[in-house]
């Protein structure tokens, strides 16, 4: 068959409002509910940008953390009780274990080095801590006597401002995929317009080391706000990814219900594989 008698078919393929889905016929605005098959999905796209706005918080809660520790501490004196050095993808990381105390109290901790830091200092060496007399737990700098007081301090601190700020940029960018790929369809289904699609290809497309993606191109015909066929020219063709399982049970001319803008109708998504449905 060729391309100008599938055209004319869809054409004059009826199609028969009683042939969508019954929630779709109401006329007012739809409740909406997330498919059973992409309740994970969609909750890990709502949440996924929350604890990225957490990492952003704690980053913070860091930076002011060294601010008010490196303005309003003291120095007290600590030792050096042990050295550490473990491999990592093939990279020496060094570290050193201290302890010092406040009030009778001890606290142990260990600090990253580099390799002269880690050579230069031995065990038992004397070295200081910036930290709150009255808040021990609170937190504290090391001081290392190779390290600049300043230099580790608004290092440590601009480090956590950095990191601030990275997470909330990623917070952005994410936040703003989750509403281009859910916010318009759940709109589709609560308002959109519904009428029948024809598939017309299958197609699977190479992913590389990923694998193949399957997917499907259909057509319809939008109706204007009266019901009535617009020409030829108004034909939409649209794609959409689905699992293998869906695509092998989806076959060339199936009928399956499409949802579309009727302002736009290039904006629309076939029905069953939505991530939403009416209710």
């Amino acid at each position: 068959m060729t391309t100008t008698e599938l055209d004319q078919e869809t054409i004059n393929r009826p199609a028969d409002p009683l042939l969508v889905e019954r929630e779709l016929k109401r006329k007012t605005l739809r409740q909406v509910c997330v498919r059973q098959a992409h309740k994970g999905t969609v909750s890990f796209a709502k949440f996924a940008p929350k604890f990225i706005l957490l990492a952003v918080l704690a980053a913070l809660l860091w930076s002011w953390r060294f601010n008010t520790v490196a303005r309003y501490g003291e120095d007290v004196p600590a030792r050096i009780t042990q050295h550490q050095v473990y491999e990592s993808k093939g990279t020496k990381h060094y570290s050193l274990d201290y302890r010092f105390f406040i009030s009778d109290k001890s606290y142990a901790d260990n600090e990253a080095v580099n390799l002269d830091e880690y050579t230069s200092l031995k065990d038992g060496d004397p070295i200081k801590v910036r930290t709150l007399p009255d808040f021990g737990g609170f937190g504290h700098i090391v001081l290392l006597p190779t390290r600049a007081i300043d230099q580790q301090i608004f290092v440590s601190r601009d480090l956590c401002l950095v990191l601030a700020g990275t997470s909330f940029f990623f917070y952005l960018i994410i936040e703003m995929a989750v509403w281009a790929t859910f916010v318009p369809v759940k709109i589709l289904v609560q308002s959109g317009q519904a009428t029948l699609a024809t598939i017309v290809e299958k197609t699977t497309v190479d992913g590389g080391k990923y694998g193949p993606s399957y997917r499907l191109r259909y057509k319809f015909t939008p109706r204007s706000k009266t019901g009535s066929r617009k020409d030829l020219d108004s034909v939409v063709f649209g794609t959409k990814f689905v699992s293998l399982a869906d695509w092998n049970a989806t076959n060339i001319d199936d009928v399956l219900t499409v949802l579309y803008d009727p302002i736009h109708p290039e904006i629309n998504c076939l029905y069953k594989y939505c991530y939403f449905k009416a209710v």
